[in-house]
C-alpha cells in the first residue's frame, strides 16, 4: 500500500515537470504555425479581403427606384382644375455597367487573397531565418563557452607549472591574454545568441518567461529538382505574380467599365396620372441623358495609362522572379557541394588535433603558440561548419520562397 502511495505522489509530482519539459522544445515548423496564428501583419490583410468584398457587393447592387409625386391645384373665375402623378423612375444604365464594375471589384478581391498568401510565404521565410539564426546563435555560443573552459583549463594547469618554474612568465602573460580574449569572443557570442532569442520570440509572440529550446534535424541534405522544372511550377502559382496579374484584371475592367460609363444613360418611368374631368391612366416616361462633351474623355486616358503600368509591372515582376530564382537555385546548389565537402569529419579530426596538442604540450614537443593554434582551429572548424550549415539551409528556405513550392519536406 505504502509502495502504491509513493508511485501515486510521483506521478503527480514529476508528470507535470516532464510535461513542461516537453513544451519548452519547439521544431521550425512549429514555429513557423505558431507565428501565422498570431502575426497581426495577416490579421490586417484580412480586413483589406473584407473591404474588398465589401465593395464587390456594393458594385454588383441594383439601382433602387426613385418614387415621386406631382400634384397641381389650379382656379380661376369660380373653375378649377388639377391633375396628380404617382410615378416610380428606374435606372436601366446598370444594364451595360455592372458587369465592367463587378468584374472590376472581383478581380479586386482575388488580388487581396493572392496578397494574404504572399504574406504568408514572406512570413514562414522570416520565421525560418530567425529560427536557424537562433539554433545557430545557440550552438556557436555553446562552442565558446566550451573553448573557454578548455583554454580555463590550460590558464590553470599552466599556472601550477609557472608556481614550478616549468615555464616562462611569457608564456604566462601570453596565456592570459588568450583567456581574456576567448572570455571577450564568448560574451559577444552570447550577446548574440540572445539577440537572435528575442528576434524569435518577437515572430513567435511569446510573452511567458519561459525559455524555448530550438530543434532542427540538421543532417538532412536535400535533393533539388530541375532549374527549369522550379520556373515552370513557379510561375502560375507565385501570389505576389498572381496579385500582379488580379491588378491588371482590375485595371482592364476599369477601362472597360469608363469606355461603358461614354454611354447614355437611361431612366424608365411608369405611374399613374389621375385629371379633374375623369381623365385618368397609365403613363410612360424615358430620360435620356446624351453625352455630346465626353466628359469621360480624360477618365479614360488615364485608366488606359494605369492598364498599361500594370502590364509593364506583371513583365518586370516575371522577370524578377526568374532571376530571384535562379540566384536561390545557385546559392543553394553552391551551399550543397561546400556542406558535401566539408563533412562533420572535419570537426572530428580538429578535435583530434587539440587532443594530441595539448598531449605534446605537455611532453615539450610543441609550444605555447601551437597549443593555442590548435585551440583556434578546433573552434574555427567548427563555427564554420555550423555557419556552413545555417547558410545551406537559408538558401534552402530561400528557394522555397522564390519558387513557392516546399523542398526541404
Amino acid at each position: 500500500m505504502r509502495i502504491c502511495f509513493f508511485i501515486l505522489i510521483s506521478v503527480v509530482l514529476y508528470s507535470p515537470r516532464v510535461l513542461e519539459a516537453q513544451d519548452t522544445v519547439i521544431t521550425i515548423d512549429a514555429a513557423v504555425s505558431r507565428s501565422l496564428a498570431q502575426r497581426p501583419e495577416l490579421a490586417m490583410q484580412e480586413s483589406r479581403i473584407e473591404r474588398a468584398r465589401g465593395m464587390k457587393t456594393t458594385d454588383g447592387a441594383i439601382p433602387n427606384p426613385e418614387f415621386s409625386y406631382y400634384r397641381e391645384d389650379l382656379s380661376q373665375g369660380g373653375l378649377s382644375t388639377g391633375e396628380s402623378t404617382i410615378m416610380f423612375d428606374q435606372p436601366l444604365d446598370f444594364l451595360w455597367r455592372r458587369g465592367p464594375r463587378l468584374a472590376s471589384s472581383s478581380a479586386r478581391v482575388l488580388r487581396e487573397q493572392h496578397n494574404y498568401t504572399n504574406i504568408e510565404r514572406r512570413l514562414a521565410y522570416d520565421v525560418r531565418a530567425a529560427f536557424l539564426e537562433c539554433h545557430y546563435a545557440g550552438r556557436i555560443h555553446l562552442l565558446c563557452t566550451e573553448a573557454e573552459a578548455e583554454i580555463s583549463r590550460i590558464r590553470n594547469d599552466m599556472r601550477s607549472r609557472y608556481e614550478k618554474g616549468d615555464i616562462s612568465l611569457f608564456e604566462m602573460n601570453r596565456m592570459e591574454l588568450e583567456y581574456a580574449r576567448y572570455t571577450n569572443a564568448c560574451g559577444q557570442t552570447s550577446l548574440d545568441a540572445a539577440n537572435a532569442y528575442k528576434r524569435l520570440m518577437f515572430f513567435l509572440g511569446e510573452q511567458s518567461k519561459q525559455q524555448l529550446q530550438t530543434s532542427f534535424d540538421d543532417g538532412q541534405i536535400v535533393s533539388l529538382p530541375a532549374l527549369d522544372e522550379l520556373l515552370a511550377a513557379t510561375m502560375p502559382n507565385r501570389p505576389d505574380l498572381l496579385a500582379a496579374h488580379a491588378t491588371l484584371d482590375e485595371h482592364r475592367a476599369v477601362v472597360k467599365e469608363t469606355g461603358r460609363n461614354r454611354l447614355p444613360g437611361l431612366i424608365l418611368g411608369m405611374g399613374y396620372k389621375r385629371q379633374i374631368g375623369r381623365y385618368r391612366g397609365p403613363v410612360f416616361q424615358a430620360r435620356l441623358s446624351l453625352p455630346l462633351f465626353d466628359l469621360k474623355k480624360g477618365e479614360l486616358i488615364s485608366t488606359r495609362a494605369d492598364m498599361n503600368y500594370s502590364t509593364r509591372m506583371v513583365e518586370l515582376l516575371e522577370n524578377e522572379i526568374a532571376l530571384e530564382i535562379e540566384e536561390a537555385y545557385n546559392s543553394c546548389v553552391r551551399y550543397t557541394e561546400m556542406l558535401a565537402q566539408s563533412s562533420s569529419s572535419l570537426t572530428t579530426s580538429s578535435a583530434q588535433v587539440l587532443k594530441a596538442a595539448y598531449v605534446s604540450y605537455r611532453t615539450g614537443e610543441v609550444s605555447l603558440v601551437e597549443l593555442l593554434d590548435a585551440v583556434e582551429v578546433y573552434i574555427e572548424s567548427r563555427r564554420f561548419y555550423y555557419d556552413l550549415q545555417q547558410r545551406y539551409f537559408q538558401s534552402v528556405y530561400a528557394l522555397e520562397r522564390a519558387s513557392g513550392r516546399s523542398i526541404i519536406h
